[in-house]
C-alpha cells in the first residue's frame, strides 16, 4: 500500500481548502436536468477521482497504478479522504467531486484493483468507455454469496458517473435502512444509492472487474 497523502495525491481538504462555497440552489425544475442515459468515455482532462481511504488514508499500490497507467488522470485530481462513517464518507466524497468542477467522476474504496481480462471475465478497461447509462458500476469480488446475481446490483467499490447525474440526484446520495426495531440493516448503502438514482431517472449498467484485498480493520460504527 503507498500513502497517498504524503507527496501523492493531495487530501480533500487540502486541495479545496481556498474554494468557495457554491451558490445556494436555484429551484430543483432549474437545476436538475433530465438524465442522458448515456455516459461517454473519461475524459481525463475533465476528470477526478475520489478515494474513501479511512482509516489510513492509504489506498492499495495496484489502484493508484491502474490509475497511473490506464486513465491518464492528472495525480493533482485524484483525491483521498479518511472520513468515518462511511455514509458520511460517501456523501463527503460526492460534494468533494462536484467541488472539483469536472464533469466525469471516478469514485473508489481503497481496497479495491482493477484488473485485465481473465477467462470470461471482462477487462477494467471497459469501465473508461462509453456506456447506455448514466451511472456505470465496476463489479469487484465480495465475500457475499450471490452479491452480482441481480442484473441490477450495484456496489460502491468502484464506480463511476457525471457531475450532472449526481446534481440531478441531489444530497443525500448515500443513507442506509433499519428493520422498525433497530435491529437489522434492511437497505445497505449501495442499495439505497441504487433507489434513489433509479427513482431519479438514472439508468446503472456495469463494466470491467476488480479484485477485492479485505482486511480487518478496527470498527468505527459502520
Amino acid at each position: 500500500m503507498i500513502d497517498t497523502g504524503a507527496g501523492a495525491a493531495p487530501t480533500a481538504t487540502a486541495e479545496h481548502a481556498g474554494h468557495a462555497e457554491p451558490a445556494p440552489a436555484a429551484a430543483a425544475e432549474e437545476i436538475a436536468p433530465a438524465p442522458r442515459g448515456r455516459i461517454d468515455a473519461v475524459d481525463p482532462e475533465n476528470a477526478a477521482v475520489v478515494i474513501a481511504a479511512w482509516p489510513t488514508g492509504r489506498a492499495e499500490w495496484g489502484l493508484l497504478r491502474w490509475l497511473i497507467d490506464e486513465t491518464g488522470i492528472p495525480w493533482g485530481r485524484v483525491y483521498t479522504h479518511r472520513i468515518s462513517p462511511r455514509i458520511a464518507a460517501y456523501n463527503q466524497g460526492v460534494q468533494e467531486a462536484l467541488r472539483s468542477g469536472c464533469e466525469h467522476l471516478l469514485f473508489f474504496d481503497h481496497d479495491v484493483i482493477p484488473v485485465g481480462p481473465a477467462g470470461n471475465r471482462p477487462g477494467s478497461a471497459r469501465f473508461l468507455e462509453a456506456a447506455e447509462a448514466d451511472i456505470l458500476c465496476m463489479p469487484c469480488r465480495l465475500d457475499i454469496p450471490g452479491a452480482w446475481a441481480d442484473p441490477e446490483a450495484f456496489h460502491c467499490g468502484a464506480w463511476r458517473t457525471t457531475r450532472a447525474a449526481l446534481e440531478h440526484i441531489g444530497a443525500p446520495w448515500f443513507l442506509e435502512e433499519y428493520t422498525p426495531d433497530g435491529c437489522a440493516l434492511s437497505m445497505c448503502v449501495c442499495a439505497w444509492f441504487a433507489r434513489k438514482a433509479r427513482s431519479a431517472g438514472c439508468t446503472i449498467t456495469r463494466a470491467g472487474w476488480a479484485e477485492h484485498v479485505v482486511k480487518k480493520l478496527p470498527h468505527a460504527g459502520h
